[in-house]
């Protein structure tokens, strides 16, 4: 995931690519070639956590962290909190 991350840092192209996507399963694919072996749940997990690190320190309220926090039901709201944070600079 480190090197995805810092990839999407440095290269526009993937992060225009990465932005257009409107699912998690459609993120996977684009960043797939820089996961190593991760699988697409591994995948999910990583950004579920991630943000849930972005909506920490962006100090939101229990209910936003709330809704973070989970499984497959908050996937589309971690997906877009990364999006969001990507298009901020923030990743």
């Amino acid at each position: 995931m480190e090197n995805f991350l810092n990839e999407l840092n440095e290269n526009e192209t993937l992060r225009e690519s990465f932005l257009a996507q409107s699912s998690m399963g459609d993120a996977y694919e684009v960043a797939k070639p820089y996961l190593g072996d991760m699988s697409s749940d591994e995948f999910s997990n990583e950004m579920i956590g991630l943000a849930k690190n972005i909506v920490e320190k962006d100090g939101l309220s229990d209910e936003m962290l709330a809704s973070v926090q989970g499984g497959c039901e908050n996937e589309s709201v971690a997906f877009y909190t990364v999006i969001n944070a990507v298009e901020d600079g923030k990743i």
